[in-house]
């Protein structure tokens, strides 16, 4: 059942971030120090743990569905390359382009719509998009 006020679960809202219940910077693991990979595993590990014990389907209020929800979250952020992903906005859908191939990632269309001087002039769109191979 929903909310008093309407409003979704967080473990129906589409950012893995907020199914989880924590900040979307906190730290990769990138730097070469071994405590920030420490710090981040038990961060993740703390919210994990606390959503799936109160998603359980097994607990009062749990559902087996929001359960999945909250481990699919785990899962990628917990991996460093799905997590980036993720983050670059690579898990939406792409346009499929006339020929079958896949058009720009989400950050690209972002990107060239807000900083088009990164891209080649196409006046007329892309000259070769309608172009058949021999």
């Amino acid at each position: 059942s929903l909310p008093d006020d309407g409003a979704l679960p967080d473990w129906c809202h589409f950012d893995h971030y907020q199914v989880l219940g924590i900040r979307c910077d906190f730290p990769d693991g990138s730097d070469d120090s071994g405590s920030e990979s420490v710090q981040e595993s038990e961060e993740l590990k703390r919210a994990y743990k606390r959503r799936s014990l109160q998603y359980h389907p097994d607990k009062r209020g749990g559902s087996a569905q929001a359960f999945q929800r909250v481990a699919e979250a785990n899962q990628v952020l917990a991996d460093a390359v799905k997590r980036k992903a993720f983050d670059l906005g690579e898990d939406f859908p792409r346009e499929v382009q006339h020929d079958g191939a896949e058009g720009l990632t989400h950050k690209e269309l972002i990107e060239k719509q807000y900083f088009p001087e990164h891209f080649d002039f196409q006046p007329f769109g892309d000259p070769h998009s309608d172009r058949r191979e021999a």
